[in-house]
């Protein structure tokens, strides 16, 4: 029985495609030898995610940190030539002035779990975010608490902890194979991968429940 929720933040409850988002790619392509925009963002994302992997434990850096590092890297490699004050504005922004996805305050509301959001944003901006929806959660679970980022299983550990559930009475739901599907299962945690476009289910892994939207989410956290 599914006794309390887990789920993703950035693509799961908030928009990744947003105003705020593009405004920090033009900048990029405004100041820098990078032009195309679909390109940007797939250096851009591949340099956070490098960062958030490398840190951990006595290595770890903050969000503002990581975005301080990817600036530096498109400066030396790209020639990048920014006000680094506006960029990080953006950003801030970004993970927290998003627009939600349709589906949340439908599952918020309907949800007979407690739900806890876990996630690499620090908790101020989920919670600008969540105030600015009227939504609420049982909790946040964030990257700078236990000084890893997902897949690390310090982030589930520490959501476990806070629920009061042992591993089986909970189900992490995201939007990332690797993040969220395979850092839950590695805890032991039922594993939702939420694909809205149904174009990533043949990454996922075995033993994990695939759907297209939080409302479909519902009646299954009644059968496991």
């Amino acid at each position: 029985m599914i006794k309390a929720v887990f789920i993703d933040y950035t693509g799961t409850l908030m928009q990744e495609q947003s105003e705020y988002a593009m405004q920090m790619a033009a900048m990029i392509a405004k100041n820098s030898d990078l032009t195309n925009i679909k390109d940007i963002f797939k250096i851009w994302w591949g340099l956070i995610k490098k960062f958030e992997t490398d840190s951990y434990a006595d290595q770890y850096l903050t969000e503002d940190e990581i975005l301080t590092r990817a600036i530096e890297v498109l400066k030396q490699e790209h020639g990048l030539t920014i006000d680094a004050e506006c960029f990080r504005s953006l950003a801030h922004k970004f993970w927290s002035k998003s627009p939600i996805f349709e589906d949340v305050k439908e599952f918020f509301s309907k949800c007979r779990q407690p739900i806890y959001i876990i996630t690499n944003n620090g908790s101020e901006y989920v919670n600008v975010f969540l105030q600015d929806h009227d939504l609420h959660c049982a909790g946040i679970i964030c990257g700078d608490m236990v000084k890893a980022y997902k897949p690390h299983k310090e982030l589930f550990e520490k959501a476990l902890e806070i629920s009061g559930c042992n591993a089986r009475e909970t189900l992490h739901i995201g939007d990332s194979v690797a993040s969220d599907v395979r850092g839950a299962q590695s805890m032991g945690i039922n594993a939702c991968l939420l694909d809205r476009t149904m174009t990533h289910s043949e990454q996922q892994p075995d033993s994990c429940f695939v759907c297209s939207s939080l409302t479909e989410v519902l009646p299954l956290l009644e059968t496991i």
